[in-house]
Order: structure tokens, then sequence, then C-alpha cells
């Protein structure tokens, strides 16, 4: 009963991280016309945000939301995309097909 309990927060307690992240990496992080982003979004089903580009008081945090395992995954496919170790629609097609979005 308890690793049931356990397995039912997992997936269905939502959480929020914040990730610092240098700005002038952001816009290869996003991708063209926003492709990696909406990847990794739909992948997971964490939401990303960004903060504005055009804000004069330019921050690093980006916030991803959802989850636990969402945001843990997407956590980690926007550091491989920093890295730029493989393309981010490869690593989400191997993600389990166990993983529930």
């Amino acid at each position: 009963m308890v690793q049931y309990t356990f397995l039912f927060l997992q997936v269905t307690l939502p959480v929020s991280t914040q990730i610092e992240i240098a700005p002038q990496h952001h816009q290869f992080m996003i991708g063209r016309g926003g492709l990696n982003i909406k990847q990794i979004m739909q992948g997971t089903g964490a939401t990303i945000h960004f903060p504005d580009p055009n804000n004069a008081q330019r921050k690093s945090s980006v916030f991803v939301s959802g989850s636990i395992d969402s945001v843990v995954v997407a956590r980690h496919l926007l550091m491989v995309s920093l890295l730029g170790l493989k393309s981010i629609w490869y690593i989400i097609q191997k993600l389990e097909p166990s993983f529930d979005r």
C-alpha cells in the first residue's frame, strides 16, 4: 500500500524547479522556432518557462513545472541540449514507453 501511495504521488504531485542557465545559452536551448523546448515539453508533459529575452535585467532562471517524473526528465533533457550531446528528439524517442506523461 505504501509503495502504491508513493507511486501515485510521484506521478500526480505537481512540483517546480528553478535552473540557473546563463542567458547566452537560452536561444540555443530553445531552438529555432522554439522546436527544442516544444519537443521537450511534448515529450515529458512538463512546462518550461524561459525569462523574456527583451527584459533589460535578463535573468538566468529557467522554471520547469509538472509531475515529479516530467520535471526530472525535462531538466535532464535541458542539460543534455546545453551540452549538445544528442538531438532532443532522439533522446525523447528513447524514453521508456512506460513513462507516464
